[in-house]
């Protein structure tokens, strides 16, 4: 039984990562990174159930903006209409790129050392 209090409806503790999961096709499932391809911003999720690397564009990381490559990673299995094909989406166990590498989607156009 749901409790009202002015007028918010609150749920039980906990129950917000299941909803948020069941709006998705899939289940949350585990996999490793893949060749991240920090410039464009994008990489590849081998999942651990078998099957076909899933593509993973940075938007989709819920806790960092790019994945290290033997990374475990958790994720949600969604199918892309324009594609034909499944890719990685709700994404957790990413990584912050801190500028060490450059890119990663950025806006600054760096990458340059001149200094003279």
């Amino acid at each position: 039984h749901e409790v009202s209090t002015g007028g918010a409806t609150r749920r039980p503790r906990g129950t917000e990562a299941t909803d948020m999961h069941a709006m998705t096709d899939g289940q949350s499932v585990t996999g490793v990174a893949l060749r991240w391809v920090a410039h464009k911003g994008y990489g590849f999720i081998k999942p651990d159930d078998g099957g076909e690397d899933l593509f993973c564009h940075f938007s989709s990381i819920e806790d960092g903006d790019c994945l290290a490559d033997g990374a475990k990673v958790w994720f949600v299995k969604s199918f892309d209409d324009r594609k034909g094909k499944e890719r990685a989406e709700q994404v957790t166990g990413g990584s912050r790129n801190e500028g060490g590498s450059g890119g990663g989607g950025g806006g600054d156009g760096g990458g340059g050392d001149a200094s003279g």
